[in-house]
């Protein structure tokens, strides 16, 4: 006898069988996020370590009534229960998935517009999340279940901002990884079981604090952090070169999947040269930790960084403009390097800005899930200058929001993330191609930009208790309307705006009383319950 169970959604949970069968009647629980051939397969795609691992439970029954349940939790959508034996024409059974997640509750923020793909998009973001929480953010419920460092500081901070106050199992992260430094200082990139050290998610982990503070305002952190994250950076003074910031062969050099060096963590001398997105990283860092020691009245510390800030910054910029500005040199530079430089307002002129746009555009265009003749990330081994992730989006998006390039990007939205939801998929994938993990919430960026930059209200946090930047991109939509959660209380803020002929009016409703700075005033406004304004179309 055998049953199968859609889950609706890959889900982190243990099986409870209750059933009354002979002795020696065997009993196995297959888990897996998709089906193969119709049927539920337990090996698990990109699996790390034995890839001969099983996703699935073994029972042997005793005999009689009995309740069979898995000792260790799993992840997967599709559950099949076979039941071998000798049985009766009639089987008694009852099978109760138990999921493991830690938010379990109504989801507090929201987000919708008139266009009904973005408001799904949002929500599988949210539950992509949701699976993976446990007392810990993890990257998947399936695989390995690893709280990488990446998944904490990148997409994974800002999407559970947009969703729930309560942010602990993030900040458990932030702090474990201090916690887990090896003894030059460098935190880890997955931890506090399996100890791996990955370069960018170390110095991307230094600008991950402020930026935490700036959505929360948790002082906690950020006065505990200081001294592990100046130990961290200076564990990389033996890169800096004459030009940037050297991969390092002896460590594993990870900036996106598909990028030159990041299959592996054994690389060769070869790869021992500057590395323009990695010295964009640390760039980042290093004005993070400006920001850092000026926020904690450091001021000796902040001029020290300061100082060390336009010292590097002066050797990416020469970089910079060696190489040109226009889309040939882009080309040679590559697609995140450009994004990175984009971001890093390093690009002094208006031409070489437009030009690196119109590359990052053309580059996504080219490239799966846009162009469907384009190359595939197959596996972790495929490195190919032609391919985009949802990873690295929430890096690349941000700075082409600020270059006036909405519209382009909920475009690429509704195509790429659309792709996986054409596909059957309730959770985002790790990659633009099916052959990896189903259910990777670092893929889930279009959810924060949404609730942030579609929405308007940017949490300030560093500037007051309940500070809130107004910055409205709407990229063409007629209307949204959304609630933003306030960090670490049961209040939130619920906005709605729709375009008129006079204008946007914009409406905030709010539980509690938040200070909303507008553009171009020089005082915020308090805003007690309620507010309404109409805005002009930028």
């Amino acid at each position: 006898r055998w049953m199968r169970f859609d889950l609706g959604k890959i889900r982190l949970g243990r099986v409870e069988i209750a059933l009354d069968v002979p002795a020696g009647t065997v009993v196995e629980t297959i888990y897996a996020e998709s089906l193969n051939d119709d049927r539920v397969s337990p090996r698990i795609a990109a699996c790390v370590g034995d890839a001969h691992t099983c996703n699935m439970d073994h029972f042997v029954a005793r005999g009689g009534k009995q309740t069979l349940k898995s000792l260790h939790p799993r992840g997967g959508r599709f559950l099949e229960v076979h039941v071998l034996g000798e049985l009766d024409t009639t089987l008694d059974i009852e099978v109760i998935f138990e999921e493991r997640v830690y938010y379990d509750g109504q989801i507090e923020g929201a987000f919708s517009c008139n266009d009904e793909l973005l408001d799904r998009i949002w929500a599988v973001g949210v539950e992509t999340l949701r699976s993976c929480s446990e007392d810990a953010i993890t990257d998947n419920p399936t695989r390995e279940r690893g709280q990488w460092l990446g998944d904490v500081v990148g997409a994974g901070m800002d999407t559970l901002a947009a969703s729930y106050s309560d942010m602990r199992p993030l900040k458990r992260g932030l702090l474990q990884a201090a916690r887990c430094a090896r003894a030059d200082g460098m935190v880890p990139a997955v931890y506090p079981g399996t100890i791996e050290f990955l370069t960018s998610f170390a110095i991307q982990w230094i600008h991950a604090i402020p930026h935490y503070f700036e959505i929360t305002g948790d002082r906690d952190v950020l006065e505990k952090l200081y001294p592990a994250a100046v130990e961290n950076l200076r564990c990389f003074d033996g890169d800096v070169s004459d030009d940037g910031l050297c991969m390092n062969p002896t460590r594993w050099n990870f900036i996106d999947w598909g990028y030159r060096g990041s299959s592996s963590s054994a690389l060769g001398d070869q790869h021992a040269e500057m590395d323009p997105a990695l010295s964009l990283f640390y760039l980042k860092a290093l004005r993070a930790l400006v920001r850092w020691a000026n926020l904690l009245g450091k001021a000796d510390d902040a001029a020290q960084w300061e100082r060390e800030e336009a010292a590097f910054c002066r050797k990416v910029q020469a970089f910079l403009n060696r190489a040109g500005g226009q889309i040939p040199e882009w080309e040679k530079m590559g697609y995140h390097s450009a994004a990175l430089a984009l971001d890093s307002g390093l690009l002094e002129s208006p031409q070489s800005r437009a030009a690196c746009v119109d590359y990052i555009k053309g580059h996504m265009l080219s490239c799966f899930p846009n162009s469907s003749s384009a190359p595939r990330l197959h596996d972790p081994t495929v490195e190919d200058s032609m391919l985009i992730t949802p990873f690295f989006a929430h890096h690349v998006f941000p700075a082409l929001i600020e270059a006036g390039e909405m519209g382009f990007v909920l475009e690429q939205f509704r195509v790429c993330w659309g792709w996986a939801l054409e596909e059957g998929l309730t959770t985002w994938p790790e990659v633009f191609d099916l052959g990896w993990s189903h259910c990777h919430q670092w893929s889930g960026c279009p959810t924060w930009i949404l609730s942030r930059h579609v929405l308007g209200l940017h949490p300030r946090f560093d500037l007051g208790e309940n500070h809130y930047l107004l910055q409205l991109e709407t990229g063409g939509l007629d209307s949204a309307e959304g609630v933003v959660p306030i960090p670490y209380s049961d209040d939130s803020v619920a906005v709605s705006w729709r375009r008129t002929d006079e204008g946007i009016r914009y409406r905030l409703e709010t539980t509690t009383p938040i200070w909303l700075h507008l553009p171009g005033a020089d005082q915020p406004v308090r805003v007690v319950s309620g507010h309404r304004m109409l805005l002009d179309e930028q």
